[in-house]
């Protein structure tokens, strides 16, 4: 069986807050084992849950360089009659 995750370690795999990890989590329908009442007990997530869950994330968004256009360059050059 693969170690079990908190929120927790979740959040810090994901590079966010213990909540945002945990609706992640929930928002995937990876539902988490309940170790019970008590102190350094509560919800965990399995390393496979986690694997699915990053696995089925959208791919990230490329960020495309515009070309920045000069002063007086298109229509500005026209506007201008240079």
């Amino acid at each position: 069986m693969s170690p079990l995750l908190t929120a927790k370690d979740i959040a810090n795999i994901l590079r966010t807050t213990p909540p945002v990890a945990r609706s992640i989590m929930i928002e995937a329908h990876q539902q988490p084992l309940d170790l019970g009442r008590g102190r350094c007990r509560g919800y965990r997530w399995t390393q496979e849950q986690l694997e699915r869950v990053i696995g089925q994330a959208e791919p990230e968004v490329k960020v495309v360089k515009r070309k920045r256009s000069g002063f007086f360059s298109g229509t500005r050059r026209e506007a201008l009659g240079i």
